[in-house]
C-alpha cells in the first residue's frame, strides 16, 4: 500500500486556490526535518508557478516554530495556507487549526482529521483505511 502524499501536493495547492479564487499567494507550512518534506516542497514550487501563484515556505519542527510560523503569516497576510504531510504536522493538527481560524487564515491539509478538527479542506488518503486493506490483505495471504 502506498498514501501518494507528496503526489497530492499540486492537487492540494489547486484545490486551495479554487477555494480562494482571487489567491496571489498561498503559503506552504513544512517540517524540513521530515525527509518526504524536501519533494513535496519541489511539488508545491513547481504547481505554484504553473497556477501563477507565489508560495512562501515556512518551517515548523517544533511547537514554539509553528507560532513563529503563524505570526509571519498574520503579518504578511497570503491569501491562504498549505499544510504540509507529516507526523510532526500532523501531531498537532488541532494547535495549527485553532492559529489559523485565530488569524482567519482559509487553510488546506493532508488528513481528514484535519478538517474533521476544523480546518478548511483536507485532501489526501485515509491512512487507516489503507492500514486496515493492509492487513486485511496480509490475512488472506496468510490464509493460503
Amino acid at each position: 500500500m502506498t498514501i501518494f502524499s507528496n503526489e497530492l501536493a499540486a492537487k492540494r495547492l489547486d484545490l486551495l486556490r479554487e477555494l480562494v479564487p482571487r489567491s496571489k499567494s498561498i503559503a506552504v507550512l513544512i517540517n524540513s526535518d521530515f525527509g518526504p518534506s524536501a519533494p513535496f516542497r519541489a511539488d508545491v514550487e513547481a504547481a505554484a508557478r504553473a497556477l501563477g501563484l507565489a508560495a512562501p515556505i515556512l518551517d515548523a519542527s517544533n511547537p514554539s516554530e509553528i507560532e513563529t510560523a503563524f505570526n509571519n503569516l498574520a503579518q504578511t497576510r497570503p491569501d491562504a495556507l498549505l499544510v504540509g504531510p507529516g507526523p510532526f504536522l500532523d501531531s498537532h493538527r488541532d494547535l495549527l487549526v485553532a492559529l489559523a481560524a485565530k488569524i482567519a487564515i482559509p487553510a488546506a491539509y493532508e488528513t481528514r482529521a484535519s478538517a474533521l478538527a476544523g480546518g478548511l479542506v483536507s485532501y489526501g488518503a485515509d491512512v487507516g483505511d489503507a492500514y486496515r486493506l493492509r492487513r486485511s490483505h496480509s490475512k488472506g495471504r496468510q490464509a493460503r
